[in-house]
């Protein structure tokens, strides 16, 4: 209607905002990647297998696409946006192969599959409400039978602090200091590996030109095993405008910060 110049659009807004010929939408992959915690010190998670099972039967471009309208883009546990992080192609557990999950579930003693209950946020946004129920259609296709319990924010929190879920969708949004992707969350999930620990503190006491190579590392055994987290996607960050702007590109930790290099008309 003309009324504002600049706005930041949710997934749906993109959608319509796309069709108006008056305005421009703009879109980055951010830092906030959704992701599932895994309560790794409850049987059948504390066993790696399942754990890469789970992330096996994963559909992500799919997810990007149904749950995210598009708005997103696959992601591990170190957002793409960074530079240095692996690439997904060469995690050997964010690929989708649903024959691999169900072979790893019978190998973990699961041959007819698992019944898992989802610790889901209810209220946070309409997308993590679509992902809830397509994350159990097709974990379905791998025989891991998901039962979605929606909790609103409190009660959510409350079974993630006391580690009283089996698995539960979060979102982590960015953070200065990127080894907080990558941080085991000791009390809310089972110990730590201690070869990862090992290479979590190799990292922390290397030289800051040393430090991303050494979280690179930290990534890859992270992946495989499929430990503390599984990363879905990242969101994208939009930004709209109208003709008044010349130009406007947000930036990807959703800071608000590049709007000092907006330009007018």
């Amino acid at each position: 209607s003309g009324q504002i110049d600049l706005m930041f659009p949710s997934a749906e807004g993109n959608l319509q905002l796309k069709g108006d010929t008056a305005v421009t939408v703009v879109s980055v992959p951010s830092t906030n990647t959704v992701r599932l915690n895994i309560n790794s010190g409850r049987p059948p998670f504390d066993n790696p297998d399942v754990r890469r099972a789970i992330s096996l039967a994963m559909n992500r471009p799919a997810i990007v696409q149904a749950a995210f309208l598009g708005e997103a883009v696959p992601s591990a546990q170190m957002p793409p946006s960074y530079t240095w992080v692996p690439k997904m192609d060469a995690l050997k557990y964010y690929k989708h192969d649903v024959a691999q999950a169900k072979a790893l579930l019978a190998k973990a003693g699961h041959p007819k599959g698992i019944d898992i209950t989802l610790n889901h946020l209810t209220g946070w946004g309409s997308y993590l409400d679509r992902f809830a129920e397509l994350l159990k259609s097709q974990l379905a296709e791998a025989d891991i039978r998901v039962t979605i319990q929606a909790n609103p924010n409190a009660v959510w929190l409350d079974k993630q602090n006391k580690a009283d879920y089996d698995i539960m969708d979060n979102e982590y949004a960015f953070q200065a200091d990127p080894l907080f992707y990558l941080m085991p969350r000791p009390g809310r999930q089972g110990p730590t590996p201690t070869e990862l620990d090992a290479l979590i503190t190799k990292a922390q006491s290397r030289p800051a030109e040393e430090y991303t190579a050494q979280l690179a590392k930290v990534a890859v055994m992270e992946d495989d095993l499929a430990f503390p987290d599984i990363a879905i996607v990242a969101r994208n960050a939009s930004v709209a405008y109208g003709p008044k702007v010349k130009s406007a590109k947000p930036d990807p930790t959703l800071s608000r910060t590049f709007l000092g290099g907006v330009t007018l008309k």
